[in-house]
């Protein structure tokens, strides 16, 4: 496999950093089998770091919520917090580079339908979040960010675009594993 040239991360830790090959998340990340296959193969495209990134911000958020990368049927742990990407797009440039954008829902689910406050305080959350989230292969970017809450369903959600320039050095297999489902 290849290197991805990354922005350095400042310090702070980045979702999807290893630890004797395994990658590292906090605790209260519960990924879905699909994608967990991916990640113990090693074929995890540019939508899964994104993911996990995203998934292990809302973590540190919520350290008291199950956050989820795949939709729940039932059994959801509340309050939770669901990770869904639902729109992603690549383009390749010149010198290796490809710019990704994605379009992502966060949700959070409250143990207590109607507790306004704390459906307010989860939207505030959300929002404030920094912008960068950095990873392995470089930072996404959060931006046009939007939320809203319905206290009678229990729910805060934000909606977010996401995006991030990659630099992969003549590697066509990387790339062509990087934007594996994502909208060329």
């Amino acid at each position: 496999g290849g290197k991805i040239a990354a922005r350095p991360s400042r310090g702070r830790a980045c979702a999807g950093e290893t630890e004797n090959g395994v990658l590292t998340m906090r605790q209260n990340v519960i990924i879905g089998a699909a994608l967990a296959a991916r990640q113990g193969s090693g074929a995890m495209n540019t939508a899964d770091y994104f993911v996990l990134a995203l998934a292990d911000r809302m973590a540190e958020l919520f350290p008291s919520a199950a956050v989820y990368t795949n939709p729940q049927r039932q059994g959801a742990v509340l309050p939770a917090v669901f990770v869904t990407v639902y729109h992603s797009t690549a383009q390749q440039a010149l010198g290796g580079a490809v710019s990704v954008e994605f379009q992502a829902e966060v949700s959070y689910l409250a143990p207590e339908p109607l507790d306004a406050g704390e459906l307010s305080g989860a939207l505030s959350a959300m929002i404030e979040t920094p912008h960068e989230l950095p990873t392995e292969l470089g930072i996404f970017e959060l931006r046009g960010r939007s939320a809203a809450a319905d206290a009678v369903e229990g729910r805060a959600q934000m909606l977010c675009r996401a995006g991030a320039r990659l630099y992969v050095p003549n590697n066509d297999a990387l790339m062509q594993n990087l934007v594996q489902g994502v909208d060329l």
